[in-house]
Protein backbone atom coordinates (compact mmCIF):
# COMPACT_ATOMS: atom_id res chain seq x y z
CA UNK A 1 0.00 0.00 0.00
CA UNK A 2 1.22 3.49 -0.86
CA UNK A 3 -0.13 6.41 1.15
CA UNK A 4 0.30 9.72 -0.66
CA UNK A 5 -0.29 13.41 -0.16
CA UNK A 6 -0.33 16.32 -2.59
CA UNK A 7 1.35 15.58 -5.91
CA UNK A 8 2.67 12.29 -4.51
CA UNK A 9 -0.65 10.79 -5.60
CA UNK A 10 0.39 11.33 -9.22
CA UNK A 11 3.59 9.36 -8.73
CA UNK A 12 1.88 6.69 -6.61
CA UNK A 13 -0.68 5.80 -9.31
CA UNK A 14 2.08 5.56 -11.92
CA UNK A 15 3.88 2.96 -9.81
CA UNK A 16 0.62 1.17 -8.99
CA UNK A 17 -0.34 0.98 -12.66
CA UNK A 18 3.04 -0.28 -13.82
CA UNK A 19 3.89 -2.54 -10.86
CA UNK A 20 0.71 -4.25 -9.68
CA UNK A 21 2.95 -6.79 -7.93
CA UNK A 22 4.39 -4.05 -5.67
CA UNK A 23 1.37 -1.85 -4.94
CA UNK A 24 -1.84 -3.42 -3.66
CA UNK A 25 -3.53 -0.04 -3.15
CA UNK A 26 -2.97 3.71 -3.26
CA UNK A 27 -4.51 5.92 -0.58
CA UNK A 28 -4.51 9.56 -1.68
CA UNK A 29 -4.91 11.95 1.27
CA UNK A 30 -5.95 15.52 0.62
CA UNK A 31 -6.04 15.32 -3.16
CA UNK A 32 -6.61 12.77 -5.85
CA UNK A 33 -4.24 12.32 -8.79
CA UNK A 34 -5.26 14.89 -11.38
CA UNK A 35 -3.96 16.96 -14.26
CA UNK A 36 -4.26 20.74 -14.42
CA UNK A 37 -6.19 20.33 -17.68
CA UNK A 38 -9.12 19.04 -15.61
CA UNK A 39 -9.55 22.58 -14.32
CA UNK A 40 -9.67 24.28 -17.73
CA UNK A 41 -12.59 26.66 -17.92
CA UNK A 42 -12.85 27.01 -14.15
CA UNK A 43 -12.12 30.20 -12.28
CA UNK A 44 -9.51 28.64 -9.99
CA UNK A 45 -5.96 29.97 -10.18
CA UNK A 46 -4.72 26.48 -10.97
CA UNK A 47 -6.50 26.71 -14.35
CA UNK A 48 -4.54 29.79 -15.36
CA UNK A 49 -1.36 29.17 -17.36
CA UNK A 50 -0.35 32.75 -16.55
CA UNK A 51 -0.72 32.32 -12.78
CA UNK A 52 1.01 28.94 -12.65
CA UNK A 53 3.79 30.18 -14.94
CA UNK A 54 4.26 33.31 -12.84
CA UNK A 55 4.49 31.23 -9.66
CA UNK A 56 7.09 28.92 -11.21
CA UNK A 57 9.07 31.96 -12.40
CA UNK A 58 8.88 33.41 -8.90
CA UNK A 59 10.15 30.12 -7.45
CA UNK A 60 13.11 30.32 -9.82
CA UNK A 61 13.88 34.00 -9.20
CA UNK A 62 12.75 34.76 -5.62
CA UNK A 63 12.37 31.45 -3.82
CA UNK A 64 11.92 32.96 -0.36
CA UNK A 65 9.25 35.37 -1.67
CA UNK A 66 7.40 32.57 -3.48
CA UNK A 67 7.37 30.38 -0.38
CA UNK A 68 6.24 33.28 1.77
CA UNK A 69 3.37 34.09 -0.62
CA UNK A 70 2.27 30.45 -0.81
CA UNK A 71 2.56 29.72 2.90
CA UNK A 72 0.85 32.92 4.01
CA UNK A 73 -2.03 32.34 1.57
CA UNK A 74 -2.56 28.76 2.73
CA UNK A 75 -1.88 29.26 6.46
CA UNK A 76 -3.73 32.42 7.44
CA UNK A 77 -3.59 31.38 11.11
CA UNK A 78 0.22 31.74 11.22
CA UNK A 79 1.76 34.67 13.03
CA UNK A 80 4.67 36.56 11.45
CA UNK A 81 7.27 34.71 13.54
CA UNK A 82 5.67 31.35 12.68
CA UNK A 83 5.62 32.24 8.99
CA UNK A 84 9.30 33.29 9.03
CA UNK A 85 10.19 30.04 10.80
CA UNK A 86 8.21 27.92 8.31
CA UNK A 87 9.77 29.66 5.29
CA UNK A 88 13.24 29.14 6.75
CA UNK A 89 12.48 25.48 7.45
CA UNK A 90 11.15 24.89 3.93
CA UNK A 91 14.24 26.50 2.39
CA UNK A 92 16.53 24.33 4.50
CA UNK A 93 14.47 21.21 3.77
CA UNK A 94 14.10 21.65 0.02
CA UNK A 95 16.48 23.92 -1.89
CA UNK A 96 15.27 26.20 -4.68
CA UNK A 97 16.36 24.21 -7.73
CA UNK A 98 14.64 20.90 -6.88
CA UNK A 99 11.56 22.72 -5.57
CA UNK A 100 11.09 24.67 -8.79
CA UNK A 101 11.71 21.53 -10.86
CA UNK A 102 9.14 19.59 -8.82
CA UNK A 103 6.47 22.26 -9.26
CA UNK A 104 7.21 22.49 -12.99
CA UNK A 105 6.96 18.68 -13.32
CA UNK A 106 3.65 18.68 -11.43
CA UNK A 107 2.25 21.47 -13.63
CA UNK A 108 3.05 19.46 -16.76
CA UNK A 109 1.94 16.07 -15.41
CA UNK A 110 -1.15 14.09 -16.42
CA UNK A 111 -1.63 10.96 -14.30
CA UNK A 112 -5.16 10.32 -15.60
CA UNK A 113 -4.38 7.10 -17.51
CA UNK A 114 -2.39 5.65 -14.61
CA UNK A 115 -5.16 6.54 -12.14
CA UNK A 116 -7.73 4.91 -14.41
CA UNK A 117 -5.56 1.79 -14.72
CA UNK A 118 -5.11 1.64 -10.93
CA UNK A 119 -8.91 1.43 -10.77
CA UNK A 120 -10.38 -0.05 -7.59
CA UNK A 121 -6.97 -0.01 -5.93
CA UNK A 122 -7.11 3.81 -5.74
CA UNK A 123 -8.73 5.23 -2.61
CA UNK A 124 -9.27 8.96 -2.08
CA UNK A 125 -10.01 10.77 1.16
CA UNK A 126 -13.23 12.75 0.97
CA UNK A 127 -12.93 14.37 4.36
CA UNK A 128 -12.70 11.41 6.77
CA UNK A 129 -11.10 12.40 10.05
CA UNK A 130 -9.44 9.83 12.37
CA UNK A 131 -12.30 10.18 14.88
CA UNK A 132 -15.05 9.49 12.32
CA UNK A 133 -16.19 6.34 10.60
CA UNK A 134 -14.75 4.93 7.40
CA UNK A 135 -17.78 6.30 5.56
CA UNK A 136 -15.68 9.36 4.68
CA UNK A 137 -13.54 7.20 2.40
CA UNK A 138 -14.37 6.56 -1.21
CA UNK A 139 -13.05 4.04 -3.65
CA UNK A 140 -12.62 5.78 -6.97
Amino acid sequence: MVISTADGANRAVRVAASRKDLVAAVVALGTAPFARMHFEGSEGMIASETVVGAFINMLERDYRGALRALLSATNAQMSEPELRERVAFQISYCPQEPAAARVRAWAEDDPTAAARETGERLWTDLGCRPHTSAEGWSRR
